[in-house]
């Protein structure tokens, strides 16, 4: 095999390889996560660990920040990730906090953050 095809078939491999990861790491799913009620929340995780019910109801009625659940792809797997922002932070940069854990037993954990 000469150079140009062995060159030729490198670039193609790694402009498919970038490819497959930029399309793999977009967000697909993107949503303000709604906090359930209270009596809902107790019996869907284990916030009653964390929180009573009336430092939960204030956090959940919070309206400088809003909670997003994200869902993106990597290696083929859907990830979710929830985003805990300030609003109207505009262009400021600010510390990010990265609750990094994956699980497929748990279902939701929001309301425990």
């Amino acid at each position: 095999m000469s150079k140009l095809l062995r060159r030729a078939g490198a670039i193609a491999l790694l402009f498919w390889l970038s490819n497959t990861f930029a399309a793999e790491s977009l967000i697909v799913e993107r949503a303000v996560y709604v906090f359930p009620a209270w009596n809902v929340a107790v019996t869907q995780s284990d916030v009653k660990k964390y929180a009573a019910e009336a430092e939960y109801v204030s956090a959940a009625a919070e309206n400088r920040f809003t909670l997003e659940k994200l869902r993106y792809r990597s290696d083929g797997l859907s990830v979710t990730a929830l985003l805990y922002r300030l609003n109207n932070a505009g262009e400021t940069k600010l510390p990010v906090i990265v609750f990094n854990r994956g699980s497929f037993v748990r279902k939701d954990i929001a309301p425990e953050l």
